[in-house]
């Protein structure tokens, strides 16, 4: 550690922002693919329920 935390300009601060907001985004993919699949799913097996030629 070559700065403080506190300060926002230190390297360390730097990168450890850099991946917290990596994370992040990571994770609002992640969390949105999930959702897409869920209701996409949902969909499908609704659509399968109301319909009697599928």
């Amino acid at each position: 550690m070559t700065g403080s935390m506190l300060d926002p300009a230190s390297p360390d601060a730097i990168v450890i922002g850099r991946l917290g907001w990596a994370m992040f985004a990571a994770a609002a993919v992640i969390l949105a693919a999930l959702t897409w699949l869920a209701l996409s799913s949902a969909a499908c097996g609704w659509w399968r329920w109301r319909s009697p030629v599928f």
